[in-house]
């Protein structure tokens, strides 16, 4: 069943995947352009994994503007200020395609990339980018690849509608209806959206939904809503990331769980005693070894 890193796919892997694809064969190789920096509008660098998205634009603005394709992308700092970095490569004409059609708001210029899986990521892009999720229908339904799917998602968290979740077909997965409200969630901080995903035995999907909610929103009371009748500790783990996130250690009494590796009440407050450097919650650990790994932390 889903697990929590397989459900919190960014857009920015998809752009990764993108990326990675193997040039034409008939491509000779060109010159590349790696670390060209360019301004990041809002960045943040506290902000979480999902942020570097907002990279995505800027780097294939700036690859563009030298006519080329970006194939990477991240976040640095220069002085107080935070940048994103681009590699540029003329070489990735598919990916360069793709940038056009995206900046340029362009569907038509999809038809340039010759790649049939880039090709359904440039639909993708350019629906992103438009908030139009008609455009997913352009996206060819095939056995096995869900990628109109996962268009409807990218469209769906960024205009924050329920309805486009609703032509999500996959039912489970990355590209699920379940990963659409999940998405939502993240985005608005509501946690109505956890409420829309289906429990299922053995399924986190929902428990890791109130978990992200809690956390955006720096409210324990949302660990409540984690039904422990579909097993795990999930509420455990809401406690314990939660109290880190406030800087309030009450919260690790309420983990349910006294003692392990993970999750547990222990956990809890040795994971506190680390963050804040205090030496005196190294006391909870229930064993020598772990004692002592925390005051090593410490010290």
């Amino acid at each position: 069943m889903k697990k929590i890193m397989m459900i919190v796919v960014p857009f920015s892997l998809l752009f990764v995947l993108l990326v990675s694809g193997c040039a034409a064969k008939e491509e000779q190789p060109v010159p590349f352009l790696n670390g060209l920096q360019t301004a990041c509008p809002g960045c943040d660098a506290n902000t979480d994994v999902s942020a570097q998205e907002q990279c995505v634009n800027p780097c294939m603005k700036a690859c563009l503007d030298k006519n080329m394709g970006v194939t990477s992308y991240g976040k640095v700092r220069e002085g107080t200020e935070m940048k994103c970095s681009c590699d540029c490569s003329s070489e990735a004409t598919d990916d360069l395609a793709i940038a056009k059609a995206t900046i340029l708001q362009d569907l038509s210029l999809c038809e340039d990339v010759a790649n049939s899986f880039k090709k359904n990521v440039c639909y993708i892009f350019v629906a992103r980018e438009m908030k139009d999720e008609s455009l997913c229908e352009k996206i060819e339904l095939k056995q096995g690849d869900n990628s109109r799917d996962s268009c409807y998602i990218y469209v769906a968290r960024e205009k924050v509608d329920k309805n486009i979740c609703g032509k999500v077909i996959t039912q489970s997965g990355s590209n699920s209806k379940d990963v659409c409200n999940l998405f939502l969630a993240q985005e608005t901080g509501k946690a109505q959206w956890c409420e829309e995903i289906k429990v299922e035995s053995g399924d986190n999907s929902q428990d890791t939904c109130y978990i992200f909610v809690a956390l955006q929103n720096k409210d324990a009371s949302l660990c409540e809503k984690i039904n422990v009748a579909n097993g795990g500790n999930s509420k455990d783990a809401c406690y314990t990331l939660v109290a880190n996130k406030l800087g309030d250690v009450s919260l690790c009494e309420k983990v349910q769980v006294d003692s392990g590796p993970a999750n547990s009440k222990e956990a809890c407050y040795l994971l506190y005693a680390i963050k804040t450097q205090d030496p005196s919650l190294c006391e909870k650990a229930t064993t020598p070894e772990l004692k002592a790994y925390c005051v090593q932390q410490i010290r």
